[in-house]
């Protein structure tokens, strides 16, 4: 159930000063209505059971979320539907979460209600839940196999060396590997197209996107120098349409992303978050500290909000899509983010809490 409205304030007070007191240059047509905020270690589960719940057919729109060790799904209006405990990982989307162990020869795939879908033997992990697939990487990195959620296999493909990126659409699987090549596969795991890293010391691939339709690609690749790439499908075939030379010389796992609709693409540089608009051909940068983790955009409103890391903090920002920064916030190591048109979902202290963005 959710929290009586009196104590939301008290526990959303930090957002509520920073969004509606410490914003100067805050659009004052937007206006943030907290909704509700729940302490999903404490809040009681729906018919009371933590792992063991029968959901009811009228729940619908589910709110995937993992805060910290806990995870589950939360209903719009607060009520939280199922948690449990996060073992080494788990993936978690609307149809389904797989919950996994480090040491696990087997993969259960289950409902949001915690009941068995399937389960299935691998000698891997998860990376990849979208839709209804499973994307399962083996040990040694370098081989991928499609499951659907029946636990059957329908491709197996594998790799001269080991893989260092993984980028999809739900349809489309975008591969990077440490040699600097990156491989295009389709539904099947046929292969669509390749690409190379060209023009660095070090060829290496550390970050692959594929936008919503398919039409674009883009990479982060090489040491001396570091490079994005963004390709365009034209033709029946993908051309560079934009390199750019980056500041950073990242050894990790990068973020680069496309925005719905193939609006957008932000990727990450040393200390910033680069938003490039594919349809004006325009970009600019916002500060992204040690590095930036998440992006997600409000479609019903010109806003972005992004998560990045700083020393032993995060920082919860939201810009507009010309590129003001509107407000940001220290928040907790262990956060959550989620965005549907006009309703924020954040997740912060142990707290999940939902934000309605309106107009006055």
């Amino acid at each position: 159930m959710a929290r009586p409205r009196g104590r939301i304030a008290l526990i959303l007070l930090p957002v509520l000063v920073y969004l509606f007191l410490l914003s100067p240059v805050f659009n004052s047509e937007l206006v943030f209505t907290p909704a509700w905020a729940v302490k999903v270690d404490e809040a009681p589960v729906q018919n009371g059971g933590d792992s063991s719940l029968t959901l009811k057919k009228e729940v619908k729109d589910l709110i995937p979320f993992k805060l910290d060790r806990i995870f589950g799904y939360i209903s719009p209006d607060g009520t939280l539907q199922f948690r449990d405990t996060v073992l080494y990982n788990t993936l978690v989307n609307n149809y389904g979460f797989i919950n996994y162990s480090n040491v696990s020869e087997n993969l259960v795939l289950r409902n949001p209600d915690g009941s068995i879908l399937s389960s299935f033997r691998t000698s891997g992990y998860p990376v990849i839940l979208e839709g209804n697939r499973v994307i399962v990487i083996d040990t040694s990195r370098s081989s991928l196999k499609e499951l659907d959620f029946s636990g059957t296999e329908k491709w197996k493909r594998d790799f001269p060396i080991i893989i260092t990126s993984i980028g999809g659409n739900g349809s489309l699987l975008f591969v990077g590997r440490a040699d600097g090549n990156a491989e295009l596969l389709d539904g099947n795991g046929a292969l669509v197209y390749q690409w190379k890293t060209e023009g660095t010391r070090i060829s290496i691939v550390y970050a692959c996107a594929v936008s919503e339709s398919g039409n674009y690609l883009a990479v982060i690749a090489g040491i001396d120098p570091q490079k994005l790439v963004l390709l365009e499908k034209k033709d029946a075939a993908y051309r560079p349409v934009m390199t750019q030379i980056l500041d950073s010389s990242f050894r990790r796992a990068v973020n680069l992303q496309f925005s719905g609709a193939d609006r957008y693409l932000f990727f990450e540089d040393s200390e910033k978050l680069w938003c490039y608009d594919l349809e004006k051909k325009q970009e600019f940068s916002q500060v992204a500290g040690v590095r930036s983790l998440q992006v997600l955009e409000d479609p019903q409103n010109p806003l972005f909000f992004h998560i990045y890391s700083i020393p032993e903090h995060r920082v919860f920002q939201i810009f507009s899509r010309t590129g003001y920064t509107l407000t940001q916030m220290i928040i907790d190591e262990t956060s959550f983010l989620d965005v549907l048109p006009g309703t924020l979902y954040l997740g912060e202290g142990g707290t999940l809490m939902r934000l309605n963005i309106g107009h006055n």
